[in-house]
């Protein structure tokens, strides 16, 4: 019984494979010589045009004039040909008209041997000419457009995983931090302790671990006064609060400080091993102190 075949027009799932695949297109191009660089830049084109690349491109690529711009760059062009485009400074402009000028020699709306004749003539005749014009003009392309594409999918994945961390995850909790704000008192001002927890929230969610662990030490020094005591180490042994609550406030002086100073103050090594999320995670005993807190000023009030 025969194996059915593989689909091997089939469009990759993911932006990744179909830049892998358009690579080996890429290279096709590169090692082409006059003759077979119409059909070698074909293949290259008619894969760019189907997704998903086609709709990162749109995306990510300005609209340009090309037509207006290619007609003065045929102007200005000498008598003699071969004179170099003047591309733009900017890489999206450049790589939008390089884009529109390539589509333009795949449809034949312009001459590839013409073009090849007013900007890329050599003395070695209509091989170098498509050597040069591979040279300066594709290579760079193709070069530009998969950094665009890579730079535009890494913003699109950290945005999505910034959301996702926004709405589902926060150091401190979101209610915690409302009930922190609202609170009146003439006692404390509490805005340092509130931006505290705000940058907690956002180094948490961005993934910058050693941040966090700084500025859970910074919240613990910080509150205290709130307390009636001068140390977090008096929080943890001295102040009248519950058994659980004495336990959790131990463990977060204890644990926190250590790793903190673990992270903080230990000069360059051999070897080094870097904070994870899961070490620097001590939201849900920050949480019992913040209540605590709220508690208080709410008595007090």
């Amino acid at each position: 019984m025969t194996q059915p075949t593989a689909n091997l027009t089939e469009v990759p799932d993911t932006l990744q494979d179909a830049l892998d695949e358009l690579r080996g297109y890429a290279r096709d191009v590169k090692t082409a010589r006059f003759p077979t660089l119409p059909g070698a830049l074909q293949r290259y084109m008619s894969r760019l045009n189907q997704e998903p690349l086609s709709t990162a491109v749109s995306q990510a690529l300005p609209e340009v004039d090309f037509r207006r711009w290619y007609s003065e760059a045929v102007d200005s062009c000498g008598a003699m040909g071969a004179d170099p485009l003047n591309w733009p400074t900017s890489i999206r402009e450049r790589t939008a008209l390089q884009a529109k000028l390539l589509q333009c020699i795949v449809d034949d709306e312009i001459r590839l041997l013409d073009h090849l004749l007013a900007f890329h003539r050599t003395s070695s005749g209509f091989t170098s000419y498509a050597v040069d014009f591979v040279a300066q003009t594709f290579v760079p392309f193709h070069r530009d457009l998969s950094l665009i594409l890579h730079r535009n999918h890494r913003r699109d994945d950290e945005a999505v995983d910034t959301g996702r961390r926004s709405a589902q995850e926060s150091y401190v909790d979101k209610e915690r931090r409302y009930e922190l704000a609202t609170l009146e008192t003439d006692k404390f001002d509490l805005k340092r302790l509130i931006n505290l927890c705000d940058e907690l929230n956002r180094c948490y969610r961005q993934d910058c671990y050693h941040a966090v662990a700084a500025l859970t030490r910074s919240l613990l020094d910080h509150v205290p006064p709130i307390f009636g005591v001068s140390t977090f180490s008096e929080v943890a042994n001295n102040y009248g609060g519950s058994s659980s609550f004495k336990k959790s406030m131990s463990h977060l002086g204890r644990s926190a400080r250590n790793i903190a100073d673990a992270h903080l103050h230990t000069q360059v090594r051999r070897t080094e091993i870097l904070p994870t999320r899961t070490q620097i995670n001590f939201s849900q005993d920050v949480d019992v102190l913040l209540s605590e807190v709220v508690r208080i000023i709410r008595s007090e009030a």
